[in-house]
Formats: C-alpha cells, sequence, structure tokens
C-alpha cells in the first residue's frame, strides 16, 4: 500500500490563515516534488494563490492555479479539479476528496480546527479513514512550525 492510499497527514492551521500554514508547509518539505492542492471552490483557490505569494516577506513557494499557463509549469498546483499531469502529494482544503487516491504518495488534509463546521468535517474524516485502515497523523500550527501531535 502507498502513502497515498494508506496515510494521512491532518494539518490544523488552529485559526490561523489557511494560505499561511500553506505556505510554511510546503516549505518545510525537503523535496516539494509535484503538489496538487485540492480546493472545494474557486474562492478558496484564489485566496490560497494570493496567499502564497505574501505569506512571509523572505519567502517564495513556487506555485500555479487557473490562467497561469499550464499546470506542469507548476511545482504546486491549485484548484478545484485535479490535473493529467502526475503529481506525487495532495493536499486537501475545505474536504475537497481526490477521484484516486492512488495517484498520490503522499496525502495532507489541511484544515482550521477553530472553525467549527472545519472541525467537524476534519473529525469525521478523522474517523472514517481510522475505519478503513488509513495511518492518522495530527499536526498543529505555531505560526512558523507544524508540530506531531498524535499518530495512530
Amino acid at each position: 500500500m502507498n502513502n497515498g492510499q494508506g496515510q494521512v497527514a491532518f494539518l490544523n492551521s488552529d485559526g490561523r490563515p489557511l494560505f499561511l500554514a500553506l505556505g510554511h508547509y510546503l516549505e518545510s518539505q525537503d523535496q516539494l516534488g509535484h503538489v496538487m492542492v485540492l480546493c472545494a471552490d474557486q474562492e478558496r483557490v484564489a485566496e490560497l494563490d494570493g496567499g502564497l505569494w505574501t505569506f512571509e516577506p523572505t519567502s517564495f513557494v513556487p506555485h500555479g492555479a487557473k490562467g497561469d499557463g499550464e499546470s506542469n509549469e507548476h511545482p504546486v498546483w491549485i484548484s478545484v479539479t485535479e490535473t493529467e499531469d502526475p503529481r506525487s502529494k495532495l493536499i486537501m482544503i475545505d474536504d475537497a476528496m481526490p477521484s484516486n487516491w492512488q495517484r498520490y504518495e503522499k496525502c495532507v488534509y489541511l484544515f482550521d480546527a477553530q472553525d467549527p463546521p472545519a472541525r467537524d468535517k476534519a473529525r469525521g474524516r478523522w474517523r472514517q479513514w481510522m475505519e478503513e485502515g488509513k495511518q492518522l497523523a495530527y499536526w498543529d500550527f505555531n505560526g512558523r512550525d507544524w508540530n506531531l501531535r498524535r499518530k495512530s
């Protein structure tokens, strides 16, 4: 079983903007690879796209979204639909779900536990995926770093 099928990292932004948490998460990855950031709506795509340009004054995360050329030209692609080009990592935002888990080596579920509907959806996904036998990890964000809080 590859990681995408069997492991999901839950990332709690803990009241901080999702673009800030996403930016720091992407920067923390040793090898960025090709990342699919899958959103539930176009407004979130626009928020994350804009936020990744400004989340830290000295940071830069190369990324693109609709209107920025072809998805295969960007290491991080933000969209409401999955790309045709291969992506090694999947980051799910606002409970957006992939059509095929097997495509991805690593899966991440980013949410804000300070937002009650988002927290409830994340709890539901945690229970569902635990029952399905996925290995889960829960991380929270302190504004700069990610801290592992729980593994199952």
